[in-house]
C-alpha cells in the first residue's frame, strides 16, 4: 500500500512540476501590424484591432486600445505608456489626419485628446506634423511639431512653449514647390530634468546647426555645429560635429562636467549608433561598396574601444557569382557575458540572378562567427530591434516601399547564441 502510495505521488509531481522542466514559452511569428516597438522589455504593437503589449517572458498579451484600426486614415502609429504604465500616448499620421491622444491603460477610455493643429500653425507653406509626444513624468508630457517644442500638463491642461517663436520660412525646391529647410526642435531627448534637441534656426548658412537643452523656464544653445543622435543616460549624449568642412566626427558629451569626448573620427556605416543592454556604445566602419566591415564597441565609462573585423565578403562567402557587394544597415547588438553580437546586413549582386540578394547576418566577437541569422527570401527591407534587456529581437519584415503594413516575429537572443558557438 505504501509502495502504491509512493508511486501515485511521483505522477502527481511529474503533472504539476514537469519534472523540473520550465516549459518553453512560444514568441510571436508572422504577426501582421502597422507598429511595434520595445519599452522596457514590453513589445508594444499596433494592428487592424487595436493597440497589445506583449511580455516575451512569460508570453502574455494584453490588449491596451481596442479599435478597428484598419477603417481609419492612419498610416504612422507610436505609442508611449507613462512611467508607471497607468496611462498611454498614442499619435496617428494619416494621408488627412494627424491626432495625439492620451488614453487610460486600465480602463481603455481617452484622458485627452489634444487639437494639433494649433501646434502647427503659422509655420509659413509647410505645417508640420506633431511627431514626438513622449512622457516627462506621469503627468506631464512634451511635445515637438520639429518647429515648436512644448510642455504639458495632462491634468491642469497648462501648457509651455520651450523653443522661441519659429518665424515661417521655407525654401524653394522647384517653380511651384515649397519645403521646410529649418528646425526648431528636433529628435528631443529627456534627460535628468531638461529636454536637450537638435535644432536648425539660420537658413543658407553652412554648418550642421546646435544642439540646445530647455525646459519649462526657456531654452539655451549647448554645442554649435552639432547633431544630436542619442541619449546615453541621464548625464550623457553622442552627437555628430563637423570639425572641418566634409569632416564629421562623433563625440560623447557629459553633461554634468560640460566636457566632450571623441568617440571616432570614422563615418559610421548606414543607421548609425547604438546602445546595448549593458551601456556600451556600438557602431560599424567601412567603405559602403567595400565589402570589408569593422565593428566598434566603445566604453562610455573608460573612453575604450575595442575595434572586431566583423565582415569580409570576398573571405567570408567567396563566391564566383557575386559580382558587387555593399553595405545594407546596421541593427543594433546585444551583450551577454562578455560576449557581444552585432546585428547586420549586406547586399550582394548575384550575376545569375541580375539582382541584389540580401542577408541578414549576427557575429559574435566571442567565437568569430559569422551567421545567417534567416533566410527571408525577396522580401523588400527587414529590420531588428533588440529589447533594453538584450533577451529577445523584434523581427519586422516589409514587403515593398509605401506598404505601412508588415509581419513581425519575436526571436530569443539564446537562439541565435548558440547557434554562434
Amino acid at each position: 500500500m505504501r509502495k502504491k502510495l509512493c508511486v501515485w505521488l511521483c505522477i502527481i509531481l511529474i503533472i504539476f512540476t514537469g519534472c523540473g522542466n520550465k516549459r518553453e514559452t512560444e514568441q510571436p511569428k508572422d504577426v501582421r501590424a502597422i507598429s511595434a516597438k520595445w519599452q522596457d522589455d514590453q513589445l508594444l504593437y499596433a494592428t487592424s484591432d487595436g493597440i497589445f503589449t506583449y511580455s516575451p517572458a512569460d508570453g502574455r498579451t494584453e490588449n491596451l486600445m481596442s479599435d478597428d484600426i484598419a477603417k481609419k486614415d492612419i498610416n504612422w502609429l507610436n505609442c508611449n505608456l507613462s512611467p508607471d504604465k497607468s496611462k498611454y500616448i498614442v499619435i496617428t499620421m494619416g494621408h488627412y489626419d494627424n491626432t495625439v491622444e492620451i488614453r487610460d491603460s486600465e480602463t481603455d477610455q481617452a484622458v485627452l485628446q489634444l487639437d494639433v493643429d494649433k501646434y502647427r500653425e503659422g509655420v509659413g507653406d509647410y505645417s508640420p506634423p506633431v511627431g514626438q509626444v513622449e512622457w516627462l513624468d506621469n503627468d506631464t508630457i512634451f511635445l515637438s511639431t520639429e518647429f515648436r517644442l512644448f510642455i504639458i500638463n495632462i491634468k491642469t491642461g497648462d501648457e509651455i512653449q520651450v523653443t522661441e517663436e519659429c518665424s515661417p520660412v521655407t525654401t524653394r525646391v522647384s517653380h511651384n514647390t515649397e519645403a521646410p529647410y529649418l528646425s526648431w526642435a528636433f529628435n528631443v531627448k529627456k534627460m535628468g530634468d531638461k529636454l536637450y534637441y537638435y535644432s536648425k534656426r539660420q537658413p543658407k548658412t553652412p554648418g550642421l546647426g546646435s544642439i540646445y537643452y530647455g525646459d519649462k523656464t526657456g531654452e539655451h544653445e549647448l554645442l554649435k555645429n552639432a547633431w544630436l543622435l542619442l541619449a546615453v543616460d541621464d548625464k550623457r549624449f553622442v552627437y555628430l560635429k563637423e570639425t572641418k568642412p566634409d569632416v564629421t566626427e562623433t563625440f560623447l558629451y557629459d553633461i554634468s562636467i560640460g566636457s566632450s569626448s571623441l568617440i571616432t573620427a570614422e563615418r559610421c556605416l548606414e543607421e548609425g549608433i547604438f546602445r546595448t543592454n549593458e551601456g556600451k556604445l556600438v557602431f560599424m566602419t567601412g567603405n559602403m561598396t567595400g565589402g570589408v566591415y569593422q565593428g566598434v564597441i566603445y566604453n562610455p565609462d573608460t573612453g575604450q574601444s575595442q575595434i572586431v573585423d566583423i565582415y569580409n565578403g570576398e573571405r567570408d562567402f567567396p563566391d564566383q557569382d557575386i559580382d558587387q557587394r555593399q553595405f545594407g544597415h546596421f541593427m543594433g547588438a546585444f551583450e551577454q557575458d562578455g560576449e557581444c553580437v552585432f546585428l547586420f546586413s549586406v547586399e550582394n549582386y548575384s550575376k545569375s540572378q541580375e539582382k541584389y540578394i540580401e542577408e541578414y547576418l549576427a557575429y559574435s566577437t566571442r567565437s568569430n562567427k559569422l551567421i545567417e541569422i534567416g533566410d527571408y527570401g525577396d522580401t523588400w527591407l527587414v529590420n531588428m530591434s533588440v529589447s533594453p534587456s538584450g533577451d529577445y529581437i523584434v523581427v519586422t519584415k516589409h514587403n515593398r516601399p509605401g506598404d505601412d503594413d508588415f509581419l513581425f516575429e519575436v526571436l530569443k537572443s539564446d537562439d541565435l547564441l548558440r547557434q554562434l558557438q
